[in-house]
C-alpha cells in the first residue's frame, strides 16, 4: 500500500514516505511503498516525489532539532505531507574554484544579503539537480567539504515555485 493517513489532523492520506515512521513496522511499510512506486513505473521515473519525502518527514520527526526554527520545520512537514510535494534540491556550489573557502568566492555563491520581517533576501547561485522543471519547490542548502566561516553563507531555505 502506497498511502497512509496523515498525522496532521486533516484526515487526509499521504504517501508513506512523507510521514514520520515511528515504529519498525511503519518504517518497513514506507520502504515497501517506495519499492511499489518503483515497480509501478518500472524504475523509469528516476527521482520521484518520494525522493525528498524522507527528508521532509524528518522535519516532523524531531522539530526541536531545528530550533529556533521548529515552527518552520513543522509548517513544511505538514505542507509536504498533505500535498505530497515534489521537491528538488540545489546544494552544490557552481564549479568556480573549489579549493577556496565559500566566503572567498562571495560574488558567486548563495548568501544572505539582509533579513527583513518578511524573511531573508538572498543572492548568488547553486546548481539545480534533476527534476527542477516539474517540481513544486526547491530546497537550497550548503553542501561541501570546507566548513562555512561566515554566517551569511550558512543558510538553508525552501523556494516554492509559483504556478498560475
Amino acid at each position: 500500500m502506497l498511502t497512509t493517513p496523515t498525522d496532521t489532523g486533516e484526515g487526509t492520506y499521504t504517501h508513506r514516505f512523507f510521514r514520520v515512521s515511528r515504529s519498525a513496522e511503519e518504517l518497513l511499510a514506507a520502504r515497501e511503498a517506495i519499492a511499489g512506486w518503483a515497480r509501478l513505473t518500472y524504475g523509469w521515473m528516476g527521482r520521484t516525489p518520494d525522493y525528498k519525502g524522507s527528508f521532509l518527514a524528518t522535519l516532523g520527526g524531531n522539530p526541536r532539532f531545528y530550533a529556533p526554527f521548529e515552527h518552520n520545520a513543522l509548517h513544511w512537514y505538514k505542507k509536504a505531507q498533505e500535498r505530497v510535494l515534489f521537491l528538488n534540491h540545489a546544494i552544490i556550489n557552481p564549479p568556480v574554484d573549489r579549493n577556496r573557502p565559500v566566503h572567498e568566492v562571495a560574488d558567486v555563491f548563495v548568501r544572505v544579503e539582509r533579513e527583513t520581517d518578511a524573511g531573508i533576501i538572498v543572492s548568488g547561485a547553486k546548481m539545480v539537480a534533476t527534476g527542477s522543471a516539474i517540481t513544486n519547490c526547491n530546497f537550497v542548502a550548503y553542501y561541501g567539504a570546507l566548513p562555512i566561516q561566515k554566517e551569511e553563507f550558512a543558510v538553508v531555505f525552501f523556494v516554492p515555485f509559483l504556478r498560475s
